[in-house]
């Protein structure tokens, strides 16, 4: 696959860059035979990578990529705070709504996992600080307050909207 890449590259005047480039073997440990190279330059190998803003393991597994999402959001909420704090709870909530919880690649992430559910527990956290609300606010409050469905729900709608994308596709590799 490769090849037909680098030719068709040279045929259209393309150009790879190798120390931009990665390779993963997915599932099983690479051998000595798996070595890579674009124009002479050896491409390194990587058991985890990050692609189009998911992280994506060798052992296709949503734990990473779950701890990389909360990350990235329970920081995009503290600078939210940080910038907007001295804003009124509804501008604040339609922020946060509007900006912050959009989890991109959620719905391939597997439903109920304990990585899942960190994510739902740092969104209940980030609705509290948002709307200012102590600690032991009750769970099912926080959407209706919020007045949007839970996290929980809209990740699950996902999937079954990417589910249901999926079944109808006429493509017969998907």
């Amino acid at each position: 696959m490769t090849e037909i890449c680098i030719t068709y590259a040279k045929e259209f005047h393309l150009t790879f860059n190798a120390k931009k480039t990665t390779c993963m073997k997915i599932g099983s440990a690479r051998t000595t035979q798996d070595i890579l190279r674009i124009d002479d330059q050896l491409v390194t190998w990587t058991d985890a990578c990050i692609n189009l803003g998911n992280k994506v393991t060798r052992f296709v597994m949503d734990d990473d990529d779950c701890a990389l999402k909360a990350s990235r959001f329970i920081g995009q909420v503290n600078r939210l705070l940080g910038n907007f704090g001295f804003l009124s709870s509804d501008v604040r909530s339609r922020l946060f709504t509007a900006y912050f919880t959009s989890f991109y690649g959620a719905q391939l992430w597997t439903l109920g996992s304990s990585s899942w559910t960190k994510v739902i527990v740092a969104w209940m956290k980030a609705v509290r600080r948002v709307l200012k609300l102590p600690y032991q606010t009750h769970t099912w409050l926080l959407p209706v307050l919020l007045g949007r469905p839970p996290l929980q729900c809209s990740l699950e709608c996902r999937f079954v909207r990417f589910y249901a994308t999926m079944e109808q596709s006429s493509n017969a590799v998907v």
